[in-house]
Protein backbone atom coordinates (compact mmCIF):
# COMPACT_ATOMS: atom_id res chain seq x y z
CA UNK A 1 0.00 0.00 0.00
CA UNK A 2 2.52 2.18 1.03
CA UNK A 3 4.35 1.81 -2.84
CA UNK A 4 1.58 2.64 -4.08
CA UNK A 5 0.70 5.71 -2.50
CA UNK A 6 4.42 7.04 -3.37
CA UNK A 7 3.72 6.11 -6.64
CA UNK A 8 0.09 7.94 -6.84
CA UNK A 9 2.06 10.98 -4.92
CA UNK A 10 4.94 11.07 -7.66
CA UNK A 11 2.29 10.85 -10.56
CA UNK A 12 0.13 13.83 -8.86
CA UNK A 13 3.72 16.01 -8.36
CA UNK A 14 4.88 15.28 -12.45
CA UNK A 15 1.13 16.53 -13.32
CA UNK A 16 1.87 19.59 -10.88
CA UNK A 17 5.28 20.34 -11.74
CA UNK A 18 4.26 20.16 -15.72
CA UNK A 19 1.55 22.43 -14.98
CA UNK A 20 3.34 24.71 -13.69
CA UNK A 21 5.95 24.51 -16.22
CA UNK A 22 3.21 25.47 -18.86
CA UNK A 23 1.99 28.49 -16.70
CA UNK A 24 5.69 29.52 -16.65
CA UNK A 25 6.38 29.02 -20.30
CA UNK A 26 2.74 30.59 -21.16
CA UNK A 27 3.17 33.16 -19.08
CA UNK A 28 6.88 34.36 -20.44
CA UNK A 29 5.58 33.81 -24.32
CA UNK A 30 2.80 36.51 -23.07
CA UNK A 31 5.87 38.73 -21.66
CA UNK A 32 7.76 38.36 -25.13
CA UNK A 33 4.68 38.83 -26.71
CA UNK A 34 3.70 42.75 -25.30
CA UNK A 35 6.99 43.29 -24.78
CA UNK A 36 7.67 43.09 -28.30
CA UNK A 37 4.29 44.86 -28.87
CA UNK A 38 5.62 47.75 -26.96
CA UNK A 39 8.69 47.98 -28.41
CA UNK A 40 7.58 48.11 -32.05
CA UNK A 41 5.07 50.55 -30.76
CA UNK A 42 7.71 52.82 -29.12
CA UNK A 43 10.04 52.93 -32.77
CA UNK A 44 7.15 52.71 -35.08
CA UNK A 45 4.05 54.59 -33.19
CA UNK A 46 0.27 55.22 -34.26
CA UNK A 47 0.36 53.53 -37.59
CA UNK A 48 -3.08 54.81 -38.72
CA UNK A 49 -3.66 58.34 -37.38
CA UNK A 50 -6.83 60.49 -38.51
CA UNK A 51 -4.78 63.55 -39.58
CA UNK A 52 -1.55 62.88 -40.38
CA UNK A 53 1.30 65.78 -41.44
CA UNK A 54 1.81 65.73 -44.95
CA UNK A 55 4.47 67.61 -45.58
CA UNK A 56 7.35 70.24 -43.46
CA UNK A 57 8.47 73.22 -45.53
CA UNK A 58 11.73 75.22 -43.97
CA UNK A 59 12.61 78.56 -45.69
CA UNK A 60 15.61 79.68 -44.50
CA UNK A 61 16.79 83.26 -45.57
CA UNK A 62 17.90 86.58 -43.75
CA UNK A 63 16.47 90.09 -43.78
CA UNK A 64 17.09 93.42 -41.81
CA UNK A 65 16.01 96.55 -40.50
CA UNK A 66 17.19 99.32 -42.25
CA UNK A 67 18.07 102.56 -40.46
CA UNK A 68 20.34 105.53 -40.51
CA UNK A 69 22.67 107.14 -38.11
CA UNK A 70 23.87 110.25 -36.46
CA UNK A 71 26.10 110.80 -39.40
CA UNK A 72 23.49 110.21 -42.31
CA UNK A 73 24.73 106.44 -43.01
CA UNK A 74 22.88 103.82 -44.07
CA UNK A 75 23.01 100.77 -42.23
CA UNK A 76 21.00 97.69 -41.64
CA UNK A 77 20.24 95.64 -38.38
CA UNK A 78 20.55 92.44 -39.50
CA UNK A 79 18.90 89.27 -38.29
CA UNK A 80 18.05 85.35 -39.32
CA UNK A 81 15.21 83.88 -40.17
CA UNK A 82 13.48 80.10 -40.48
CA UNK A 83 9.69 79.72 -41.55
CA UNK A 84 8.55 76.34 -41.03
CA UNK A 85 4.76 74.97 -42.53
CA UNK A 86 3.33 72.59 -41.27
CA UNK A 87 0.28 70.94 -43.84
CA UNK A 88 -1.70 69.14 -41.36
CA UNK A 89 -3.84 66.84 -43.92
CA UNK A 90 -6.49 63.94 -43.51
CA UNK A 91 -5.59 60.49 -43.37
CA UNK A 92 -6.74 58.86 -46.84
CA UNK A 93 -6.45 55.34 -45.30
CA UNK A 94 -8.21 55.89 -42.01
CA UNK A 95 -11.87 55.03 -42.62
CA UNK A 96 -13.90 56.73 -39.96
CA UNK A 97 -14.89 60.40 -39.63
CA UNK A 98 -12.90 62.38 -37.82
CA UNK A 99 -12.06 66.19 -36.84
CA UNK A 100 -9.37 68.40 -35.80
CA UNK A 101 -10.05 69.65 -32.26
CA UNK A 102 -6.79 71.29 -31.72
CA UNK A 103 -3.04 71.61 -32.60
CA UNK A 104 -0.30 72.37 -30.56
CA UNK A 105 3.11 72.86 -30.74
CA UNK A 106 4.63 73.32 -27.71
CA UNK A 107 8.23 72.07 -25.05
CA UNK A 108 10.49 74.27 -27.77
CA UNK A 109 14.57 73.97 -27.21
CA UNK A 110 17.01 75.81 -29.41
CA UNK A 111 20.66 74.34 -29.40
CA UNK A 112 22.91 76.86 -31.35
CA UNK A 113 26.33 76.15 -32.24
CA UNK A 114 27.66 78.79 -31.14
CA UNK A 115 25.93 81.45 -28.76
CA UNK A 116 25.40 84.55 -31.04
CA UNK A 117 22.09 86.83 -31.31
CA UNK A 118 18.83 86.32 -29.61
CA UNK A 119 16.59 83.31 -30.72
CA UNK A 120 12.90 84.20 -30.22
CA UNK A 121 10.30 81.77 -32.10
CA UNK A 122 7.62 83.96 -33.33
CA UNK A 123 3.90 83.01 -35.16
CA UNK A 124 2.25 84.53 -37.83
CA UNK A 125 0.44 87.46 -37.84
CA UNK A 126 -1.22 85.70 -41.36
CA UNK A 127 -0.40 83.54 -43.91
CA UNK A 128 2.99 83.65 -44.95
CA UNK A 129 3.31 87.02 -43.06
CA UNK A 130 4.96 87.72 -39.71
CA UNK A 131 5.41 90.68 -37.37
CA UNK A 132 8.73 90.44 -35.18
CA UNK A 133 6.81 92.11 -32.19
CA UNK A 134 6.56 91.40 -28.78
CA UNK A 135 2.93 90.26 -28.96
CA UNK A 136 3.54 87.47 -31.61
CA UNK A 137 6.40 85.60 -29.87
CA UNK A 138 5.53 82.43 -28.85
CA UNK A 139 7.01 81.39 -25.38
CA UNK A 140 6.56 77.61 -24.88
CA UNK A 141 3.12 76.95 -26.48
CA UNK A 142 1.62 77.41 -29.71
CA UNK A 143 -2.21 76.56 -30.22
CA UNK A 144 -4.77 76.30 -33.33
CA UNK A 145 -8.46 75.27 -32.39
CA UNK A 146 -10.41 73.35 -35.22
CA UNK A 147 -12.90 75.46 -37.24
CA UNK A 148 -14.71 75.44 -40.36
CA UNK A 149 -11.63 77.51 -42.09
CA UNK A 150 -8.36 78.09 -41.15
CA UNK A 151 -7.45 81.78 -40.10
CA UNK A 152 -3.83 82.47 -39.11
CA UNK A 153 -5.14 85.58 -37.22
CA UNK A 154 -7.06 83.81 -34.83
CA UNK A 155 -5.35 80.78 -34.69
CA UNK A 156 -8.13 78.38 -35.87
CA UNK A 157 -7.09 75.52 -38.58
CA UNK A 158 -9.82 74.05 -40.71
CA UNK A 159 -11.25 71.13 -38.94
CA UNK A 160 -10.24 69.04 -42.13
CA UNK A 161 -6.47 69.87 -42.17
CA UNK A 162 -4.94 73.30 -42.84
CA UNK A 163 -1.09 75.01 -43.54
CA UNK A 164 -0.01 76.15 -40.11
CA UNK A 165 3.02 77.46 -38.85
CA UNK A 166 6.13 79.62 -37.10
CA UNK A 167 9.39 81.13 -37.55
CA UNK A 168 12.37 80.98 -35.69
CA UNK A 169 14.56 84.14 -35.50
CA UNK A 170 18.02 85.13 -34.33
CA UNK A 171 18.29 88.59 -33.66
CA UNK A 172 21.18 90.92 -33.21
CA UNK A 173 22.99 89.05 -35.51
CA UNK A 174 25.27 92.24 -36.31
CA UNK A 175 25.19 95.91 -38.62
CA UNK A 176 26.13 96.12 -41.90
CA UNK A 177 26.89 99.89 -43.41
CA UNK A 178 26.39 100.15 -46.68
CA UNK A 179 28.30 101.93 -49.79
CA UNK A 180 27.25 104.74 -51.40
CA UNK A 181 24.81 103.35 -54.40
CA UNK A 182 25.95 99.76 -53.06
CA UNK A 183 23.56 97.07 -54.89
CA UNK A 184 22.40 94.45 -52.62
CA UNK A 185 19.70 91.88 -52.14
CA UNK A 186 18.08 91.48 -48.36
CA UNK A 187 18.81 87.72 -47.64
CA UNK A 188 21.03 85.30 -46.12
CA UNK A 189 24.00 87.19 -48.20
CA UNK A 190 24.21 89.81 -46.48
CA UNK A 191 24.93 88.11 -43.15
CA UNK A 192 28.22 86.79 -45.43
CA UNK A 193 29.23 90.54 -46.35
CA UNK A 194 29.01 91.24 -42.72
CA UNK A 195 31.39 88.44 -41.54
CA UNK A 196 29.14 86.15 -40.14
CA UNK A 197 30.01 82.12 -40.04
CA UNK A 198 27.77 79.00 -40.72
CA UNK A 199 28.42 78.34 -37.19
CA UNK A 200 27.12 81.22 -35.62
CA UNK A 201 23.62 80.30 -37.51
CA UNK A 202 23.77 76.76 -36.96
CA UNK A 203 21.28 75.65 -34.65
CA UNK A 204 18.89 72.29 -33.73
CA UNK A 205 15.23 73.20 -32.91
CA UNK A 206 13.06 70.45 -30.77
CA UNK A 207 9.24 70.53 -30.19
CA UNK A 208 6.12 68.45 -28.90
CA UNK A 209 3.68 68.31 -31.41
CA UNK A 210 0.32 67.27 -30.47
CA UNK A 211 -2.64 66.74 -32.12
CA UNK A 212 -6.14 66.05 -30.46
CA UNK A 213 -9.29 65.02 -32.60
CA UNK A 214 -13.21 64.99 -31.98
CA UNK A 215 -13.38 61.89 -30.47
CA UNK A 216 -11.16 62.91 -27.47
CA UNK A 217 -8.15 61.21 -28.69
CA UNK A 218 -4.67 62.55 -28.26
CA UNK A 219 -1.43 62.06 -29.96
CA UNK A 220 2.43 63.32 -29.61
CA UNK A 221 5.17 63.42 -31.50
CA UNK A 222 8.78 64.95 -30.93
CA UNK A 223 10.35 66.15 -33.51
CA UNK A 224 13.65 67.82 -34.28
CA UNK A 225 15.25 70.21 -37.21
CA UNK A 226 18.28 71.04 -38.20
CA UNK A 227 18.69 74.83 -39.22
CA UNK A 228 18.74 76.53 -41.58
CA UNK A 229 17.69 74.56 -44.06
CA UNK A 230 21.10 74.96 -46.26
CA UNK A 231 23.99 77.51 -46.80
CA UNK A 232 22.16 80.97 -46.83
CA UNK A 233 25.34 82.54 -46.63
CA UNK A 234 26.11 81.92 -50.76
CA UNK A 235 22.44 81.02 -51.41
CA UNK A 236 21.00 83.76 -50.07
CA UNK A 237 17.69 81.43 -49.66
CA UNK A 238 16.87 77.70 -49.15
CA UNK A 239 13.80 76.04 -49.47
CA UNK A 240 13.20 72.20 -48.34
CA UNK A 241 10.32 70.09 -48.53
CA UNK A 242 10.53 67.02 -45.70
CA UNK A 243 7.85 64.64 -47.11
CA UNK A 244 8.56 61.47 -45.38
CA UNK A 245 6.16 61.12 -42.77
CA UNK A 246 8.22 58.22 -40.81
CA UNK A 247 9.91 60.60 -39.14
CA UNK A 248 7.09 62.05 -37.28
CA UNK A 249 6.05 59.09 -34.63
CA UNK A 250 2.68 59.86 -33.18
CA UNK A 251 1.88 57.98 -29.66
CA UNK A 252 -1.44 57.94 -27.48
CA UNK A 253 -1.27 60.10 -24.10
Amino acid sequence: MKRGNRAQEEKVFNRKTIHLYVITISLIAVFIVVGLIMLRYSVEGERNLPFEIKEINVISTASGIQQRDDYGYWYTELFKKNDIYFEIAKNPGHSREETISRIVFENFRIEKYNDTGNSIIYRQYEKGVYRYTEEFIIEDRLEYIGSMNTNIRELQINNQGGLIGFSVVIKEMGQYFFETNEAFVMDGTMLNRAGVSLEDITMTLYFDIIIEIGSGNRFRAEYRIDLPAGNILEEGMVHTEITDSSRVVFRRF
